[in-house]
């Protein structure tokens, strides 16, 4: 999965997003969208994908390995594999140069904008993933199979397709603000340990 792709469906997600925003009513729809849109968000990119996948919470065994591999596309936001690649290797080189998105070493814009450089992993990093054909399969057809996703949605309705899309976006925004300001905060307020929690998260990767 090309990189340019990835940046491509994002944009998609936003410009379906903007246009729902138009269209829909925002008090009584859109209630009902954020709250939808929000829940999948927190459970594919949150539980999933960060503790599931890439910290190692969830078997892979059988057939779990196809629902770990692909469930992660409802959020558009990269494939397991590629996801876990890059954690990963940011978790060993934390702020450091080798970081993939270290907002002190390339900036706060191209961390949040995910225009990451490219990077080398640390040998052997994802072994685990390699040994299920499911997630190799599901990081080659990334693109085939979100743009499937997104016609599927467009046919049910376009109420269905604006929720998938706005989870994409809000799970986009998320993961940008945790991996800036949850690296370049450094001060614990209660109203910002929500934030800096990010960073005790590094101290001890296990509490994730």
């Amino acid at each position: 999965m090309k990189h340019a792709t990835q940046i491509k469906i994002g944009v998609a997600a936003h410009h379906v997003t903007l246009i729902a925003l138009l269209l829909f009513d925002l008090v009584d729809a859109w209630a009902v969208n954020v709250v939808l849109a929000c829940a999948l968000m927190h459970v594919v990119q949150a539980e999933y994908l960060h503790r599931g996948v890439s910290h190692r919470w969830i078997r892979f065994d059988g057939w779990r390995q196809y629902v770990a591999a692909y469930v992660p596309h409802l959020l558009c936001s990269g494939s397991a594999f590629a996801f876990t690649l890059a954690h990963r290797t940011h978790h060993v080189y934390s702020d450091t140069e080798r970081d993939p998105h270290s907002p002190r070493h390339i900036g706060v814009a191209r961390v949040w904008l995910t225009l990451w450089p490219v990077f080398a992993a640390p040998t052997g990093i994802v072994r685990d993933l390699m040994r299920h054909p499911a997630f190799l399969q599901a990081h080659n057809y990334y693109a085939v199979s979100c743009a499937a996703l997104y016609v599927l949605a467009a046919a049910v309705s376009f109420e269905v397709l604006a929720v998938l899309s706005l989870t994409c976006v809000l799970g986009f925004h998320r993961a940008g603000l945790y991996n800036t300001a949850g690296h370049l905060v450094t001060s614990d307020p209660w109203w910002l340990r929500w934030l800096t929690r990010h960073q005790r998260h590094h101290e001890n990767p296990a509490k994730v």
